[in-house]
């Protein structure tokens, strides 16, 4: 069985993204620097621009590391499908993403083919503009897609509701990878320029500047945009793991924020290697990071759902389907706690423990408060509402009323 194999596996897919997306931020990094580099050497006629634009791009990843990325993502893309078959995104989303990137691979490598050839046109810049802009969406996507699995009870309305993919949370991871982006780019830039035996002054302290210019914005957002993607995530993904990683990535950004503003502050050159190995380091703590928050809120009983995504009538999924269409549905005479029962074990069991949180508050600390009174336990159940700013809201679930009082009885019943 594959699911026996599910742990091996997200180990592997936690190893393919340690390796993927420093990939993917040098194709956007490197390739953004040289354009914007030679756009700007075009205009005020400046040499260092040039010179560094050309290094970037003959530095830049080559097909083979294209391939190597669409195969990571392609892999991992496969692994989410397995631990994930709930998750009701279509297997033609997943292809249109991955053309979507191998387009934008092919766009910058055609850019700075056609630099290489001295064709310094208006073209050349907006395919390679064009390319990174492709790649960049692409990790919009899959980072709003991370976003989704903090919040499983959203996962049966995205076929009716598409936005909700969009997701705050996911905007923040998003924001978080691109302020990665220019750190580890600014460590090549500021390697570049030290490139030789005899290398330039003058175009090492050009690096220099250029390095601060690309880096230190984003480094001074990094925070923020941490806070942000912690505030938008259910209160039950955090943990000390989550927290005491949001630190370090914060205290590393500020050491290399440090580091870069050195050589301006008259205090020698910048350590080209330290800021590189710190950059390409806060990768995979950022990655650790977003697998933390993951891990506390994708519990075994919010795993166990495909009941709840089939798209089959409810009264198939209880194992009640009637052999004959009915019109109009009558409510029930008396209460049926059996079938309140299973609507329990096959609907409300993915979010929700009688003696522990799971996705939503324990049910021990909830229902009591509805005892004697039924009908609002009803209500509520009919049309959820947001109470506890600690849990994610309920999504209505759309159950008939006879449903509804089954459900509501028989959880009553089950107080002392």
């Amino acid at each position: 069985m594959l699911l026996e194999n599910i742990p091996l596996l997200h180990i592997l897919s936690t190893l393919v993204w340690l390796l993927h997306f420093p990939l993917a931020a040098l194709f956007i990094g490197m390739g953004l620097v040289a354009l914007i580099s030679r756009l700007y050497g075009q205009l005020d006629r400046e040499h260092h621009r040039f010179r560094l634009s050309d290094l970037l791009l003959e530095r830049l990843p080559g097909f083979k590391s294209g391939l190597l990325l669409l195969a990571t993502l392609g892999l991992n893309l496969w692994v989410l499908r397995l631990h994930y078959p709930a998750l009701p995104i279509p297997f033609l989303y997943w292809l249109v993403v991955l053309g979507v990137l191998a387009s934008g691979v092919w766009l910058i490598h055609l850019s700075r083919y056609l630099f290489q050839r001295q064709f310094n046109d208006p073209f050349s810049y907006l395919i390679g503009f064009i390319g990174v802009a492709q790649i960049a969406a692409v990790y919009f996507l899959i980072l709003c897609g991370a976003g989704l699995l903090l919040s499983p009870e959203t996962w049966p309305l995205l076929g009716q509701q598409p936005l909700l993919y969009l997701s705050w949370n996911g905007v923040a991871q998003f924001g978080q990878f691109m302020a990665l982006v220019p750190t580890l780019t600014a460590g090549i830039v500021l390697l570049l320029g030290r490139l030789g035996d005899n290398p330039c002054e003058n175009f090492r302290r050009f690096t220099e500047r250029c390095a601060v210019v690309v880096a230190l914005p984003a480094l001074l957002a990094l925070p923020a945009l941490l806070v942000f993607g912690l505030n938008t995530a259910p209160t039950l993904a955090w943990s000390w793991p989550l927290i005491l990683l949001l630190a370090l990535l914060i205290v590393l950004a500020a050491l290399v924020a440090l580091v870069l503003v050195q050589p301006l502050l008259g205090g020698g050159p910048a350590r080209s290697g330290l800021i590189a190995s710190i950059g390409l380091a806060l990768f995979p703590l950022w990655v650790f990071k977003t697998i933390a928050g993951q891990a506390v809120v994708l519990t075994p009983y919010t795993l166990d759902t495909s009941l709840l995504y089939q798209k089959v009538p409810l009264e198939a999924r209880l194992g009640t389907a009637s052999k004959k269409p009915v019109e109009k549905e009558e409510k029930a005479p008396k209460i049926d706690l059996a079938r309140g029962e299973r609507v329990f074990k096959s609907i409300c069991a993915t979010c929700h423990a009688w003696d522990k949180k799971v996705v939503g508050p324990s049910y021990a600390s909830v229902v009591p408060k509805y005892k004697g009174n039924v009908d609002s336990l009803k209500d509520f159940i009919r049309n959820p509402a947001k109470i506890n700013p600690d849990y994610p809201a309920m999504p209505n679930l759309g159950l008939s009323e006879r449903d509804i009082d089954a459900v509501a009885h028989y959880l009553l019943s089950q107080v002392n």
